[in-house]
């Protein structure tokens, strides 16, 4: 299976200019689809922004024309859009699809029954599907936390405020630089068979909260205060809310996704991983005080 051309749906996101512009740099052609044509900053040049009506078959149809392969970097409110573009890209000519996974690993059967990943969940049981019927190949990227980004926009520590220390702060996940994020996804598409039809986890690093405050305190000489916060406390709340219907939905949510990146039981800390084929390097100590550090200061 040979891949020239790379379609790339939320490509405009948080993490869309790493993957668009690490498969530019890897010798893909790329298209991104958008719901305007503005052009994020630092996305590379030879990458084509296409302007997109969602809701209109032909505007799709005809942003897909001659792909080999698609991306979907969908955030929770496209999420709901991916199955019916993945059928889109199919029609299209796409061989290879990579979903919007790119976190916690959706298949381990604990992660699997959160309400946060039932989309998530209900498009891997339709790629296995068509896979089955030789339709389409596909591959499941699990990264964990998103490591500059979540420092730098207070999500794994709080640089700005109080950070919030789930379970006293020593649980360990992995976690992934986005650049490498964009590495790994070129590297699957180079050599889609070697991944076909499976989940591949990947890390940057393996860190806790605790261990990235310490190394922002190191490389600021500030302080950062914490506050304390139980898993297992959230969790329950959490499922009251969605239950009930009834207080901050987008909280419980949120809360969810605690318990699947700082509880073990549901693998948040990659067991055994891919990085080294995918061309990903796991961070020495002095790396990651660097990126700590840069993303403090960001």
């Amino acid at each position: 299976m040979s891949i020239k051309h790379v379609a790339v749906f939320g490509g405009t996101g948080n993490l869309g200019p790493d993957v668009v512009n690490q498969l530019v740099r890897n010798g893909f052609r790329v298209t991104v689809l958008s719901r305007t044509s503005d052009r994020p900053s630092g996305l590379e040049e030879a990458a084509k922004v296409i302007r997109t009506d969602y809701s209109d078959a032909d505007s799709v149809q005809n942003a897909l024309k001659g792909i080999d392969a698609f991306v979907s970097l969908a955030g929770p409110a496209s999420m709901s859009q991916q199955r019916q573009l993945i059928d889109q890209a199919i029609s299209s000519g796409a061989k290879h699809i990579i979903p919007s996974e790119f976190g916690c690993d959706t298949t381990n059967e604990h992660a699997a029954k959160l309400a946060v990943f039932k989309d998530k969940v209900e498009v891997q049981a339709y790629l296995k599907e068509l896979a089955a019927q030789d339709r389409v190949s596909y591959t499941l990227l699990m990264t964990g936390g998103f490591l500059d980004w979540g420092v730098r926009q207070s999500f794994l520590i709080n640089p700005n405020g109080t950070t919030r220390l789930w379970d006293g702060g020593e649980r360990e996940f992995s976690a992934t630089l986005l650049a490498d994020i964009g590495q790994a996804v070129a590297s699957i598409l180079k050599t889609p068979e070697a991944y076909k039809n499976r989940a591949v986890r990947i890390n940057s690093a393996k860190v806790t909260q605790n261990k990235l405050l310490a190394l922002a305190r190191k490389t600021t000489g500030r302080e950062f205060p914490t506050e304390q916060a139980s898993t297992d406390e959230q969790f329950k709340h959490s499922l009251e809310v969605l239950k009930s219907g009834q207080g901050n939905i987008r909280a419980a949510i949120l809360g969810l996704l605690m318990k699947a990146i700082y509880d073990p039981a549901y693998g948040s800390s990659f067991k055994e991983d891919e990085s080294a084929k995918l061309g990903v390097k796991v961070l020495s100590e002095s790396e990651l005080e660097q990126v700590v550090g840069k993303a403090v200061a960001a």
